[in-house]
């Protein structure tokens, strides 16, 4: 096809909360963007940048008009919700600091989402104006169906498993303006068969991400904090989203960080890279004055439904240590889960690296092995034993090869040594300098660097 249009449809759902900030700040602290009918949506060009960047390609980049004396040849409309229904919610947020492990003066704030389930719909407009055109979209079209349906995040806190987006249902129709037919037919806006050829699924398509997904079960209880509007509930309660338990990506990737330090300090004894590292792999944002930058994270973390669980109050008091009496005044209540049976209260954890070290592989996996063995809680009031989780499966994904069950008898740990030992030996610190350089501004001569 020499001339033409290719259009694709699709259906995509939220599977966790979506914050796309508005830049106001009427409701929270950080608001999400709503059109003209107060309806949130997905701007179309908030969806093309990140599909750009996870692509990855520079004839695509060519094609989109980005960084290339042309205009674009693909056109995208914005994500607008099919929902009629659909429920905005505000989340609570906390700064903590790694030495401290408390939370940071003033670093309190909230921020509006959408809550998941909701749908929205997709539509892109190919330009095809060459064969070479076409030739590329048989290639293109099915690499963006495989991953939007393998994992697509977009929004703020993406890498703390906020905005993730599913396909659900597509269409792709092709249109040759050649024949007078399909000519007509796209002027009035009629649709077409599908083509097959167009929306095969390509399985394991991000072979460079590194994975590890989990399932566990809680032994005793977990809380992470939602403080109710309501001056008659409790003083804390388990965070829900949509009516149900849920364990957020932000938690589990506090505590990650948190053990990633200590297990880097103890290992590198202190050595100033343990700051580079963590860097490059958390990501970073420096705010001092005229050197602000950003460092993004390849790592992220889902966010997970809990099940099998209950809520419960329990009343709580705080103790003067010297008297051994109860402080006046001091008596409060939380609402933590519970597991109501020995089923599995937390599946599919799923903890992802693009393009990892050898190293950051490793620390990954011991981490994961603190959490799976108990060892690292997540969320709040982990002096009152709360937050410690108990793993039942462990499965890595690894360059396209899948690894189950890696906490099992018999396993070939060669692989994971490989990884540790490159931690322990610190075999890829020059190529995290020139990552994290890569992002840092020059820094004149008498001025200070992270």
């Amino acid at each position: 096809m020499n001339k033409g249009k290719v259009i694709l449809e699709g259906v995509l759902e939220l599977m966790s909360p979506l914050q796309i900030g508005s830049g106001m700040s009427d409701i929270s602290d950080r608001d999400i963007l709503l059109n003209s009918q107060d309806r949130p949506y997905i701007p179309a060009s908030s969806f093309i940048g990140k599909l750009n960047a996870v692509i990855s390609n520079q004839e695509f980049s060519n094609y989109l008009g980005i960084d290339a004396k042309m205009q674009s040849k693909l056109q995208l409309d914005d994500l607008e919700l099919i929902d009629e229904n659909f429920t905005k919610s505000l989340r609570d947020g906390v700064r903590i600091n790694n030495k401290t492990n408390l939370v940071e003066d003033g670093a309190k704030f909230d921020y509006q989402i959408l809550e998941p389930g909701v749908f929205f719909l997709l539509k892109m407009y190919f330009d095809i104006g060459s064969e070479d055109d076409y030739v590329k979209c048989l290639e293109w079209i099915p690499m963006i169906v495989s991953i939007l349906k393998e994992s697509f995040f977009i929004g703020a806190r993406s890498a703390a498993g906020s905005g993730e987006l599913s396909l659900q249902k597509v269409k792709v129709m092709k249109y040759d303006f050649s024949s007078k037919e399909d000519s007509i037919k796209y002027i009035l806006g009629k649709e077409k068969d599908n083509c097959d050829d167009l929306t095969n699924y390509i399985k394991n398509i991000n072979k460079n991400i590194f994975t590890i997904v989990g399932d566990f079960t809680i032994p005793s209880s977990l809380i992470v904090r939602a403080y109710p509007k309501s001056p008659y509930g409790s003083d804390a309660a388990h965070l829900k989203s949509n009516g149900i338990p849920i364990l957020p990506g932000s938690s589990v990737r506090g505590a990650l960080r948190a053990r990633g330090e200590r297990i880097l300090n103890t290992i590198w004894k202190g050595d100033d890279f343990v700051k580079t590292f963590l860097a490059v792999m958390f990501g970073y944002a420096n705010v001092e004055k005229n050197q602000q930058y950003t460092i993004p994270s390849p790592f992220w973390v889902n966010e997970v439904v809990i099940k099998e669980v209950k809520m419960e109050l329990q009343n709580r008091v705080l103790i003067d240590r010297f008297t051994g009496g109860t402080i006046e005044g001091a008596l409060f209540d939380s609402m933590p889960v519970f597991p109501s049976s020995d089923e599995a209260q937390i599946e599919g954890l799923r903890l992802s690296i693009k393009d990892a070290f050898d190293s950051q592989k490793g620390l990954l996996l011991l981490i994961f092995k603190d959490l799976y063995h108990g060892d690292l809680a997540v969320g709040g009031e982990k002096n009152v034993g709360r937050g410690c989780l108990k793993g039942l499966t462990a499965s890595v994904f690894d360059s396209g090869d899948v690894f189950e069950n890696i906490f099992g008898d018999n396993q070939n740990t060669e692989q994971w040594d490989k990884y540790i030992k490159a931690l322990v030996d610190n075999t890829d610190r020059e190529e995290i300098k020139k990552r994290f350089n890569f992002f840092v501004p020059k820094v004149e001569k008498g001025a200070k660097n992270v």
